[in-house]
């Protein structure tokens, strides 16, 4: 039995088919045409930040250049480029403050200097030529005896200086010499009170070579070397008139006066005889007799030993 067509059903069915696929179709296309739109739209967007960024550059807006370009997502089609401007601008404007002179600007700037950049290695040399020159001008107050002002130029450092951790323990060394020159100071006055002239001399001869120190000293090493000139005059007196002493005639004895046998009195060595005359002389100067000894055996640089009641001086 033959089957009843209706080929108006038919022709509707197709023609819906037909719509549907085409429709679909430019759906599909379109889709992808938007996307391409937005993309387009982003790089034109890009391209135009780096344009921005390289004109900041160029006009020498040195932080906008840096705070715009760090700015852009590293997933950006243009974001090589404008990390080499950034890391331009960074470079740029450090070496211009290095070249006036400002060492401590230039070491803030490069301190945000990101280590992962691939120009970090100039960024560190022109940190590590900071670092030197901060210290240098440390060094020079040091010297003019301004011990807080150095100190204070080194801890104004960041915290991410290259080097930091030396120069750290180099305002420690400054401190401690600084105390220990005070130290020395303060004992070769109090020798010099008591008239230990050769001790106070060598107590200053301790002290750092730091001009300022040098210049704090003098008076002091000044008073000493006259201490121990007076005593090596009186010595070289004492000296002089033993030996005249020994030159001098002997009175004629008569022939009836019988000749009675010499004897000979022990001489005392000649490391005694200056040790009685610097003894003399610190008597003379006031200095208490006991003392006064034991200054003398000190200054001779002898020992004092305890032997019983008595004390001798071994040399």
């Amino acid at each position: 039995m033959k089957a009843n067509l209706d080929y108006g059903v038919i022709f509707q069915a197709k023609t819906l088919a037909l719509i549907v696929g085409v429709g679909g179709g430019l759906i599909l296309v379109g889709s992808q045409g938007l996307r391409w739109f937005q993309d387009w739209q982003v790089q034109r967007q890009e391209q135009a930040l780096l344009t921005h960024v390289q004109a900041l550059e160029a006009s020498k807006d040195y932080g906008q250049c840096r705070s715009q370009g760090l700015a852009v997502e590293p997933t950006a089609g243009v974001y090589p480029e404008v990390i080499s401007a950034v890391q331009s601008c960074y470079l740029t404007e450090a070496q211009g403050l290095a070249d006036q002179g400002n060492w401590q600007g230039t070491l803030a700037l490069l301190a945000d200097f990101p280590s992962s950049f691939d120009r970090y290695g100039e960024a560190e040399a022109l940190m590590s030529q900071g670092v030197a020159a901060v210290v240098q001008q440390a060094e020079e107050r040091l010297a003019d005896g301004d011990l807080a002002g150095a100190q204070a130029l080194v801890q104004d450092l960041p915290a991410t200086t290259p080097g930091l951790e030396a120069v750290t323990r180099l305002t420690q060394q400054w401190q401690a010499e600084w105390d220990q020159n005070t130290e020395l100071t303060e004992a070769a006055a109090a020798l010099l009170k008591r008239g230990r002239w050769l001790e106070a001399k060598q107590t200053l001869e301790k002290v750092s070579a730091n001009p300022h120190w040098q210049t704090e000293i003098e008076p002091l090493m000044t008073k000493a070397q006259a201490g121990i000139d007076r005593v090596m005059a009186r010595e070289r007196a004492a000296r002089r008139s033993a030996m005249a002493k020994r030159a001098a005639p002997q009175p004629q004895r008569s022939a009836q006066q019988p000749v009675a046998t010499p004897v000979s009195a022990p001489q005392p060595s000649p490391f005694t005889q200056r040790l009685e005359s610097v003894y003399d002389t610190y008597v003379d100067q006031g200095m208490a007799e006991w003392e006064a000894w034991q200054t003398a055996c000190q200054t001779m640089g002898g020992t004092v030993v305890d032997q019983g009641p008595e004390s001798t001086c071994q040399s």
